[in-house]
């Protein structure tokens, strides 16, 4: 018994002895590390300042522009006469003798307020002296803020469709750089550049999002979204270079190392002590009486030694833990029981939840027997129970159908509920006559109303005339369509699309127009189908489902569609299917005619 006794006193001291050199271990450690933590930490800081202070500035500078009625006007004619412009870069006296005569020479024009038709009013000479004023007067104030604001570079561009050529418009100067034309100094008016591939995909950013700020390496970027005109896209930009704030994050660094490592320690043996105080002397409480109960199987002696350890901390937290466990074990037969039951109950409602979304989606093909002009056939095979794929079709009126296909994010119930939703607001707002533009635009901000577990729907959408063949199709961030021409062969439509239907509020959505003749066939479908996975974790692919499809270039739409299910079930061989797997084949046979 002294044995035993000796024993776990030299463990107690044992798990202290441990504690503290753990605790000495990090000490060092954090010392060791802290400097480049913390120095993170601060340099994140002074980014945070500088990217704050850039969108203020990037909204003036905006504003600068936009405060002129006719600034659209200004932008495009300053684009296309950038080399034939009288500009005055770094001083102010000429501008203002210029604007003196210009509104003695037109009374009663107010070149501040003035709007597109009274400057194209004006001569052409005139126009041109209008632009050079307004110009100037701008560019004196981008020269104000970069060296208030100690601003980088300070600028308005115009851009590219493609976003790989940037035409420098308006740029700051604090007096600091040259002016010219190389990379490094203040452009002077219509010097074009090549963009970086990171300059690319910020500036689309921009344009999507109206704004868009990156922070990369030495740079912060700060990109403000003006206008697109003729082919152009208009953006202000505001450029901060960090290198001269590393002195400054050094000094905060050395000071934050130190307090935290001294914080540390002093924390370090305080957390000893109370280890030592509220953990280990109940703890030993806590074996015995487990212990006493190994040996005796007596229930209610263990549950009384257990409940009175009365520490307010988290052994006293297990203790009656351990009780619970102890009472547990008497109804745990009792409990499965219960389990079992409630499984069969969720198996049986979500065999109705199944039952119901397959009724909700047209079954009966062909769906219109009596319209000989078009055939229709689809399919949706869930992941689990109930799935988010969902696809439909409805004549809008006697000429028009449309046909849907999307895929909600996720998957179960929630992605069924959210399925629910938006087919019902598809298919209302395309029979209340909206185009598909306008259908998504106002289901998107239906669905953003209280979206707060942020769910959303890729969604393909297309409004087919059957008296013309003319049809307009928008694309919400679904895959692309598959067309097959009368007599050709299966082959991806594809084009740009807009971003996918309840991410952010009051967005517009890209509209195509197509047409089809007699014979033509469209086949749509959800990434299920090319994310299909082999056991290899292999996707299925685009080029393998278009071969698939070209295998059944002469079968029907059921064969085509069945087609592709096979060649999914023979490319997974078995594997999980984690994604629902919906598709839809339309046929155009011939032109509509009035029955009557």
């Amino acid at each position: 018994m002294a044995g035993k006794k000796t024993l776990r006193k030299k463990y107690k001291v044992g798990l202290v002895f441990q504690v503290a050199i753990f605790f000495v271990i990090g000490v060092v450690v954090t010392g060791l590390l802290a400097y480049g933590i913390l120095e993170r930490v601060y340099e994140s800081g002074v980014k945070t300042q500088k990217e704050t202070l850039a969108s203020q500035i990037s909204n003036e500078t905006r504003d600068l522009i936009t405060e002129y009625p006719a600034w659209e006007w200004m932008l495009d004619y300053w684009f296309k006469n950038s080399d034939k412009l009288d500009l005055e870069y770094d001083a102010g006296e000429k501008t203002d003798i210029k604007a003196r005569a210009f509104v003695k020479r037109n009374k009663g024009f107010i070149i501040s307020t003035a709007t597109k038709e009274e400057i194209q009013a004006l001569s052409e000479e005139d126009q041109k002296e209008y632009a050079e004023i307004t110009y100037n007067w701008i560019l004196q104030s981008f020269n104000s803020i970069t060296k208030s604001y100690q601003v980088s570079f300070l600028y308005c561009m115009a851009c590219s469709d493609d976003y790989k050529k940037a035409t420098f418009l308006i740029n700051g100067n604090a007096g600091k750089l040259k002016r010219g034309t190389k990379y490094g100094q203040a452009y002077l008016m219509g010097v074009t550049v090549d963009t970086t591939p990171a300059q690319e995909k910020s500036i689309s950013k921009a344009i999507i999002k109206n704004d868009f700020l990156v922070a990369s390496g030495d740079f912060i970027d700060k990109y403000q979204y003006l206008k697109a005109i003729g082919k152009k896209h208009y953006i202000v930009g505001v450029t901060y270079d960090l290198k001269a704030f590393e002195k400054e994050v050094n000094a905060q660094t050395i000071t934050g190392v130190g307090f935290f490592v001294m914080l540390q320690i002093v924390l370090s043996v305080l957390c000893l002590v109370l280890i030592y105080i509220f953990n280990l002397k109940p703890l030993k409480s806590v074996q015995s009486s487990v212990q006493q109960y190994g040996y005796s199987k007596n229930v209610e002696e263990a549950i009384e030694q257990l409940e009175r350890i009365k520490t307010h901390n988290e052994i006293e937290a297990l203790s009656i833990d351990l009780v619970d466990m102890i009472k547990s074990i008497k109804s745990y037969i009792g409990e499965i029981a219960l389990i079992n039951k409630e499984k069969e109950r969720i198996a049986t409602e979500l065999n109705i939840a199944t039952r119901i979304q397959s009724e909700m989606l047209p079954s009966v093909f062909p769906p219109f027997p009596q319209r000989d002009e078009i055939n229709l056939y689809a399919s949706m095979d869930p992941a689990k129970e109930v799935g988010g794929d969902f696809y439909d079709f409805f004549f809008v009126d006697e000429k028009h159908i449309a046909l849907v296909m999307a895929d909600v994010s996720g998957k179960g119930v929630p992605a069924a509920l959210f399925m629910v939703i938006a087919k019902v607001l598809i298919k209302n707002r395309m029979q209340m006559g909206d185009t598909p533009a306008e259908a998504l635009r106002n289901v998107n901000n239906q669905l953003c109303e209280n979206n707060g577990s942020g769910m959303f729907v890729t969604v393909w959408l297309a409004l087919i005339d059957i008296e013309t063949g003319d049809g307009l199709a928008a694309n919400a961030g679904h895959e692309h369509p598959v067309l097959k021409r009368k007599d050709g062969s299966f082959e991806l439509i594809k084009y740009r699309h807009s971003p996918a239907v309840a991410i952010m509020e009051d967005m517009e959505f890209r509209e195509h127009s197509f047409h089809i003749e007699p014979g033509d066939m469209i086949f749509v479908y959800t990434d299920g189908v090319t994310e299909a996975q082999n056991a290899s974790n292999e996707l299925y692919g685009e080029e393998r489902m278009i071969e698939a499809l070209n295998k059944c270039v002469d079968c029907d739409i059921t064969g085509v569609v069945n087609g592709i299910k096979e060649s999914i079930d023979e490319y997974v061989n078995g594997a999980t299917q984690f994604d629902d797997i919906t598709m839809l084949a339309f046929v155009f046979k011939n032109y509509y005619k009035d029955k009557d």
